[in-house]
């Protein structure tokens, strides 16, 4: 299975740039093609290089669910565009906005988790540059900033936690995220097959189940 095979009706793309999975920073990696990646983040796609030979996708999958976020989030973009009319999407949010419209929330969970939003969009720009650079050190490195972030603001569960941890801290993995119902990462090509097997034992052993998994090719 090729990472390029994967095609995205537009329901679904419009679902992905309004944020639904939080996966918009990171298309980046997952849906490349010849050396670039296109970011979908607001306006028009952009394409940037993305210099990831010699490294594979590696999806491990668990049971557990995302919780729904929509509700917190769809309160606190209200109560920012109130104060904030030119606030259009999320995309447009700052920390800076942020720290001062939060003061008006009722929830507090919708602050935690819009933290964790305001925060990815620095991340998405610091990533664009860096892969302009052809800088993947950098993507990686934000990619792990990300996941960190997702654990303390966005009330992922414990087999998320796991997976993404464990992936972590995997000789050859350079980098892992959370997904609905897993994880994805990027790991060296020669050591996808330890990878798995590290992840796969551990997993099995505290949580209790084997989680599966997908290896895809970069482009």
């Amino acid at each position: 299975m090729q990472v390029s095979d994967i095609e995205l009706t537009p329901l679904e793309t419009a679902a992905i740039c309004a944020l639904n999975d939080d996966l918009t920073p990171y298309l980046a990696v997952l849906f490349s093609k010849k050396g670039y990646c296109t970011l979908m983040n607001s306006g028009e796609p952009k394409n940037l290089p993305l210099p990831l030979s010699g490294y594979k996708i590696l999806t491990a999958h668990c049971t557990e669910p995302f919780s729904n976020h929509s509700k917190h989030i769809k309160y606190a973009m209200s109560e920012i565009r109130r104060l904030y009319p030119h606030v259009n999407s999320i995309s447009d949010l700052t920390p800076e906005i942020l720290s001062t419209a939060k003061s008006s929330f009722k929830n507090s969970k919708a602050a935690k988790y819009m933290y964790h939003l305001s925060t990815e969009n620095t991340r998405i720009n610091t990533v664009s540059a860096a892969l302009k650079r052809c800088d993947i050190k950098t993507l990686f490195r934000e990619i792990n900033n990300s996941e960190q972030s997702m654990e303390r603001f966005w009330d992922i569960g414990t087999e998320h936690k796991f997976l993404a941890n464990t992936a972590r801290n995997t000789d050859g993995i350079a980098a892992a995220r959370c997904q609905d119902k897993g994880i994805w990462a990027i790991v060296e090509a020669d050591k996808v097959d330890y990878s798995i097997n590290m992840i796969k034992s551990d997993f099995e052993n505290t949580i209790g189940y084997k989680p599966t998994f997908c290896v895809c090719d970069t482009f």
